[in-house]
């Protein structure tokens, strides 16, 4: 399973498709600049925190909220496995 920091980084990824590429130190305003592909590291960072947000506030509670519910049915399974083996001897 992935871990936190993948996800974000995958959402990152499926938002914009150039954020793994860093852009070289270069004139904004230059029209040749501009059309380069990339991500500045303050464009990075500032969609790192923005995918984190929703990540945090959407996301992992309902994988929490499922996580629990997983557990909590593989104590029943387990309960049940143990009845019926129990009748079975």
């Amino acid at each position: 399973m992935k871990n936190r920091d993948a996800i974000i980084h995958d959402m990152c990824l499926t938002y914009r498709h150039d954020y793994d590429l860093i852009k070289p130190e270069g004139d904004p305003t230059n029209l040749g600049y501009a059309l380069l592909a990339g991500i500045t590291p303050e464009e990075q960072l500032a969609l790192y925190r923005q995918m984190e947000q929703i990540y945090d506030n959407n996301i992992a509670p309902v994988l929490i909220e499922y996580m629990d519910e997983i557990a909590a049915l593989r104590k029943q399974y387990a309960e049940l496995k143990y009845r019926m083996d129990s009748l079975e001897h």
